[in-house]
């Protein structure tokens, strides 16, 4: 088993360096890759994460990093999810939206839009097509031993140099769009406003909620995540 980096980045201000650290977890016999973050000037080596779980990152201005961490396929969300993650230096990491499926970061707009990409198998979504919950599951991890054991290559390129074996495949891009707390609560106020309008003086708008359902990024991104085209 080996220790090695990968996802070399630097900030834009030339001043940081950030990069994936795969080490060797015997107990699971599998691999841990947690996020660092390397002060050009101090010199110190920060570790950001310990989920074990980083799938890939990039740089949001100076001082901000995003990676994505994937969930493990549950009845709920039988394709998994990828959480995004934001950290600012010095403070902790906050979860910034969620996607259905294994994304792939892939970068940010000057917007502010973050990207992603998601590759699917055609295979396997015509297996799957039509199925939900515990049986979508099911079908998918048999969809997965099945893989593991043959491919079986039916369409032409079958392989590409430096991607490997790429039969049936197919490549997304979606792309979410982050809201502040400032903006969701201007888009709160004119949604009331405009409501109130409609009504009597008796009935004021709401206080606005602040629960799960606020969750800053959250709405957005969900939308923008699902919404996407090929």
């Amino acid at each position: 088993m080996y220790n090695f980096l990968s996802q070399v980045q630097i900030s834009p201000d030339g001043k940081k360096v950030a990069y994936v650290a795969t080490t060797p977890d015997l107990a699971k016999n599998g691999y841990n890759a947690n996020l660092y973050r390397i002060d050009a000037e101090s010199g110190e080596n920060a570790c950001l994460t310990n989920s074990g779980r980083v799938k890939g990152f990039c740089w949001q201005g100076a001082e901000t990093l995003l990676y994505t961490v994937p969930v493990e396929a549950d009845d709920a969300f039988p394709d998994g999810q990828t959480v995004l993650y934001r950290q600012n230096a010095g403070s902790a990491a906050e979860e910034v939206c969620r996607g259905e499926g294994s994304l792939s970061l892939e970068g940010v707009l000057t917007d502010g839009s973050i990207v992603f990409s998601r590759v699917d198998n055609l295979t396997t979504e015509a297996a799957l097509e039509g199925l939900a919950g515990h049986e979508r599951l099911v079908a998918r991890l048999a969809e997965k031993e099945r893989n593991e054991v043959c491919t079986v290559f039916d369409e032409y390129p079958f392989w590409f140099n430096g991607k490997g074996v790429i039969n049936k495949t197919r490549a997304h891009a979606m792309m979410a769009r982050y809201a502040t707390d400032a903006q969701i609560d201007a888009a709160r106020i004119a949604l009331h406003s405009a409501l109130g309008r409609q009504k009597t003086q008796a009935h004021p708008p709401a206080a606005l909620p602040r629960d799960g359902s606020v969750r800053r990024g959250h709405e957005d991104c969900l939308c923008g995540l699902h919404g996407g085209a090929d």
